[in-house]
């Protein structure tokens, strides 16, 4: 009893109750990630006599996400891309995946998918943020420069006045020199 009370007054957790609780529901999850180990190749083989069921991919992908084997969370999202690359949460989620594997090796890959996503709406400036934010964290000034231009040469898109700026900004910084 000495142990517990002195682990709840130096943990932050004042009540028993609350403590339960979130063991309970860190019980919850761990046995929700063992069915879902369990359910991976159950899922695996089904995809393997229909390779065309795309929600199965994309469920393998997430699955395998959740078991944090992000080189066959790619896998599964490419297959399930391969089938249909018109879903905006799909293609965000295998960018994300691929920037957690290595977002400098995979740069070609994620750009073809924010691509696509532009594609699927060139007025959404939150892709943009995204792609911006991405040239950004893998340091490519040129990249950036890129698109910044391609969002200030976007007619559709009208809030442009940051962007212009922070494109003159760099014009005349002497990054490019």
């Amino acid at each position: 009893l000495l142990i517990i009370s002195i682990f709840f007054k130096n943990s932050g957790i004042i009540n028993y109750v609350e403590y339960n609780s979130i063991l309970d529901k860190h019980h919850e999850i761990r046995k929700n990630i063992q069915t879902i180990k369990k359910n991976i190749p159950m899922l695996r083989d089904r995809l393997q006599n229909e390779p065309s069921y795309y929600q199965g991919w994309v469920m393998l992908a997430k699955s395998y996400i959740i078991i944090d084997d992000l080189l066959n969370a790619a896998y599964a999202y490419e297959k399930a891309l391969s089938l249909k690359n018109t879903d905006p949460i799909v293609l965000e989620e295998i960018i994300s995946v691929l920037r957690r594997l290595d977002p400098k090796v995979n740069k070609e890959k994620i750009l073809k998918y924010f691509n696509q996503l532009i594609s699927l709406d060139a007025s959404n400036l939150n892709v943009y943020n995204m792609k911006l934010n991405y040239s950004i964290d893998i340091n490519d000034a040129a990249l950036t420069k890129e698109i910044l231009k391609s969002i200030v040469e976007n007619p559709k898109i009208k809030a442009k006045k940051q962007y212009l700026a922070a494109l003159e900004q760099m014009e005349t910084s002497g990054i490019f020199d």
